[in-house]
């Protein structure tokens, strides 16, 4: 994430996408306090390709030894050196200039600082207890089965793990765009498992009607199977849809022989693998539901072939 860094006494700072520097600090994302320095300074922003600076202010800014022209955005480099107010001023030399990302902003000196990249899990995968991931253009914190949408200046976590979430997006007028052949829909894939006679080898493939998406083989794909058996085995029996596959805790505990903490991490594992192969179905999130005491497979398009015991396949997309 882009970055400047303050020569005289090292402070380093990460770049928001309209990042503004001044004596004002109800109005500026970095407040620096010296009387040459003006309320309303200088811009930092994201352009969508590159960083730029603007000077608003009626003492200068400079890179290097030169006062920049004002009102005017100037491109910035890797190295380039800033002063605010004067050329005798603190140095803030630029660090990076990798486009802006959202980040979590530690509140406690033990904890890092968290760029916000594909799913996130706090305190850490190993403890899910809170997990933050993508959802159409917005960060949304997930607890207990309930989502919220964050915004900056949020707290997140709990006793001595919690971070302030900070927005670094670029605006709509300044954001890439790119184009993706992947599926954009949950419906549009289909879920075949592969699974070994003696049930200790489970892997998993997602497929849509133009490409297949190969998981291969992990350990959380046979909690997946199991929703998935229990979801088949009602639709067969007649169950109504929304009762359809929910699995009590307790049971699945006993099936898989794990603590239900290790079932979330299970589940968080999952989430990260996929969201790092189809990154723009964020229902691939949701394909594990919840509620209280219980699981189950928010998905009815799956194959499961092999097993010891193999159940007749509900219809899948090529069907």
């Amino acid at each position: 994430m882009a970055s400047l860094i303050n020569l005289k006494n090292q402070q380093k700072i990460s770049l928001q996408a309209h990042h503004i520097f001044g004596r004002q600090p109800d109005t500026s994302t970095t407040q620096i306090l010296s009387p040459d320095v003006s309320r309303t300074h200088a811009t930092i922003m994201w352009e969508g390709e590159q960083w730029k600076i603007k000077d608003t202010s009626s003492n200068g800014t400079f890179i290097g030894p030169k006062r920049i022209t004002a009102g005017e955005y100037i491109p910035l480099s890797i190295g380039d050196e800033i002063r605010f107010g004067s050329a005798d001023a603190d140095i803030w030399q630029v660090n990076d200039l990798t486009e802006p990302r959202c980040f979590l902003a530690p509140m406690m000196a033990h904890l890092p600082r968290i760029e916000l990249v594909d799913i996130c899990a706090l305190p850490s995968e190993n403890e899910p207890d809170f997990v933050i991931f993508k959802s159409s253009e917005q960060w949304v914190l997930e607890l207990d089965g309930t989502h919220q949408v964050l915004n900056t200046g949020d707290i997140v976590g709990s006793g001595n793990h919690q971070w302030r979430y900070i927005d670094a997006r670029p605006t709509l007028s300044t954001r890439n765009v790119t184009c993706s052949a992947q599926p954009t829909q949950l419906n549009d894939l289909s879920f075949l498992f592969y699974v070994s006679q003696n049930e200790e080898h489970v892997s998993l493939t997602l497929k849509s009607r133009t490409k297949d998406f190969d998981l291969g083989e992990r350990c959380h794909h046979y909690l997946l199977l199991l929703l998935a058996r229990q979801r088949l085995e009602d639709k067969e029996k007649g169950v109504i849809e929304s009762e359809q596959g929910w699995i009590k805790k307790e049971l699945l505990v006993r099936m898989l022989g794990m603590q239900e903490s290790h079932i979330n991490i299970q589940i968080f594992r999952f989430r990260k693998q996929v969201v790092n192969v189809l990154p723009d179905i964020t229902a691939l999130h949701h394909v594990v539901e919840r509620r209280t005491g219980a699981l189950r497979l928010a998905h009815d398009l799956f194959d499961i072939r092999g097993g010891a015991k193999a159940p007749k396949p509900v219809p899948t997309l090529a069907e």
